[in-house]
C-alpha cells in the first residue's frame, strides 16, 4: 500500500516535512519539564476530546480526575453511537462538569470542530492513522495536548509529528504521548535502578507480546448495507495497518518502548525482521505475528516478538541481560537477579494507576505554567517500532537513519471523507521481498 509521496493531496494531508535537521535522541531524564513562555493556567480548564472509545473515555476520565477544575467542553467522534454512549456516561458521572451539549461533533472532520471550539487542552484517542494530522492541527491552534500512542502508522506521518513537536516547543505547549508504562511508579523505580547500573551495563533485551486478536475482523456479511469502504475500515481499525499500524506498532509498541528505555533511549543502527499472517484475516491486512531484531553499533542487541493468535501461549514480558546479572519485567513488578543468584526486588509503595499518573502530571504542569513533554523519546520509540514492522514487511535490513530521512512508506489515504474509493477499497498486503 504505497503511494506517490509527491502527490499534492498527500502533501496537504500530512503537511509533509523532512526530519533531517531534527535531533531525535534525548538522553537523561524520561521527561522534559521546564519553565516556558506559557502562563500558569488558573480557573476552569476546558477539555476537548477526539475519539471516545475505550481508551478515549479512559483518558477523559483520568483528565477529569487529575484536576477538579476541568470540564468536558467538546467531544468529537467518527460515529454517532459511541459519542452518544460516552455522552450519557459522562453526564451521569460528572453532572455539571459535562458541558459539551451543543459541541458534540460526528465525522472524520470532527477534530477540527473540537479544537476550534475554545478548548484549553486536547485529548486525542482516535485510530492512530489520523494522529499526525490531528496533532498538527491542535498544536498550530495553540492547545496543550495529550495524544495516545502510537502517533503515526507510517514513516511520513511520523515526520509530520517530528515537525509538530517543534511547533509545541516554539509555542511553549505541553505535548505528552501516552506511553503509559513510563508513568508506572514501580516501573519508574525499576528502570531507574537499571539505568543506574544495578546489574551493570545492559547488553541485550528480549520482549514478548503474545496475545489474542484485540478486535478480530468480522466477516464481510456483517457489513451494513450502504456502508462505505473507509467507514467499514474505520469501524474495524485494528485490522488495517494504515489505521492501527498493525499489532506490532499498535500493541507491541509498549514492548519496543520498554526496550528503548532499558537501552537508555539510544537509537539502534538497524533492524531486520520476519512476520506474516497464519490465520485468515477476513479482509484485514495486518500480520498476526512479527519478530523484529535490533542492532546497536556498540554490539548491543534486542528482539521484540509479537503474536496475536487465539489458542496460543500468552505472555507480555521483558527479559534484560547485563554484565552483572539479569532482570525481568512484565505485568508483575520488575526484579533483578545477580550473577551469584541473589534476587533483588524493587518494592514501591505508590500504587497510583499509571494512566492516572500521566494525566496528574500533565495537568499539574499546565497549572504551573511549565512545559511537559516526552515527545523526543516517544517519537523515537514509534520510529523504532515502525522500522521493525517495515523490516518484517519488506524482508530487508532497515537502517534507522536512512528510514527516517528517506523512507517513502505512506499508507494513510488523503481524505477526510467517507466515500474514498480506489486502492483504499481493498488494502493490499505487504509481501516480503516484493511489496511493502
Amino acid at each position: 500500500m504505497s503511494q506517490d509521496t509527491t502527490s499534492p493531496e498527500r502533501r496537504d494531508f500530512i503537511k509533509q516535512s523532512t526530519a533531517a535537521a531534527v535531533g531525535l535522541t534525548l538522553a537523561g531524564s524520561a521527561f522534559s519539564s521546564t519553565a516556558s513562555a506559557a502562563e500558569a493556567k488558573t480557573g476552569v480548564l476546558k477539555i476537548g476530546i477526539v475519539g471516545v472509545g475505550g481508551r478515549g473515555s479512559g483518558a477523559l476520565t483520568q483528565a477529569l480526575e487529575a484536576d477538579k477544575d476541568t470540564v468536558v467542553w467538546a467531544v468529537g467522534e467518527a460515529f454517532d453511537g459511541p459519542l452518544k454512549s460516552a455522552s450519557r456516561s459522562f453526564k451521569n458521572k460528572y453532572k455539571a462538569r459535562y458541558q459539551a451539549d451543543g459541541r458534540e461533533f460526528v465525522g472524520l472532520d470532527a477534530y477540527k470542530k473540537v479544537i476550534d471550539s475554545g478548548v484549553d487542552v486536547v485529548l486525542l484517542a482516535t485510530p492512530p492513522g489520523f494522529r499526525p494530522v490531528h496533532i498538527r492541527y491542535a498544536l498550530e491552534a495553540g492547545k496543550h495536548l495529550f495524544a495516545e500512542k502510537p502517533v503515526a502508522t507510517d514513516i511520513e506521518g511520523l515526520r509530520s509529528v517530528v515537525e509538530s513537536a517543534k511547533i509545541a516547543e516554539k509555542k511553549g505547549l505541553s505535548f505528552v504521548i501516552g506511553f503509559c508504562w513510563r508513568f508506572h511508579p514501580q516501573k519508574r523505580a525499576f528502570y531507574g535502578q537499571l539505568l543506574e547500573g544495578k546489574i551493570g551495563k545492559v547488553l541485550a533485551v528480549h520482549g514478548t507480546y503474545y496475545t489474542g486478536p484485540v478486535k478480530p475482523m468480522p466477516p464481510a456479511a456483517n457489513r451494513a448495507p450502504g456502508m462505505g469502504d473507509i467507514e467499514w475500515q474505520v469501524a474495524n481499525w485494528m485490522n488495517f495497518n494504515w489505521l492501527g499500524g498493525d499489532g506490532f506498532v499498535e500493541q507491541a509498541i509498549h514492548s519496543v518502548d520498554k526496550m528503548m528505555w532499558a537501552m537508555g533511549d539510544d537509537l539502534p543502527e538497524y533492524a531486520v525482521g520476519v512476520g506474516g499472517r497464519a490465520v485468515p484475516a477476513h479482509g484485514g491486512n495486518i500480520y498476526d505475528h512479527i519478530e523484529a531484531n535490533y542492532f546497536w553499533t556498540d554490539g548491543r542487541y534486542a528482539s521484540i516478538t509479537s503474536r496475536q493468535q487465539d489458542g496460543c501461549y500468552g505472555e507480555n514480558k521483558d527479559f534484560i541481560y547485563a554484565t552483572q546479572g539479569t532482570a525481568t519485567n512484565g505485568w508483575e513488578n520488575g526484579a533483578f537477579k545477580l550473577l551469584d543468584g541473589t534476587k533483588v526486588a524493587v518494592p514501591v509503595k505508590d500504587q497510583t494507576d499509571m494512566y492516572q499518573v500521566e494525566h496528574n502530571e500533565l495537568f499539574a504542569s499546565i497549572r504551573a505554567g511549565k512545559v511537559m513533554t516526552n515527545s523526543s523519546w516517544a517519537i523515537n520509540s514509534v520510529l523504532i517500532g515502525l522500522a521493525g514492522r517495515h523490516a518484517a514487511y519488506t524482508g530487508k535490513k532497515v537502517v534507522i537513519k536512512d528510514y527516517l530521512d528517506k523512507g517513502v512508506e505512506a499508507y494513510v489515504p488523503p481524505t477526510e471523507k467517507w466515500d474514498m474509493k480506489g486502492e483504499w477499497a481493498v488494502p493490499s498486503w505487504a509481501v516480503p521481498g516484493k511489496k511493502a
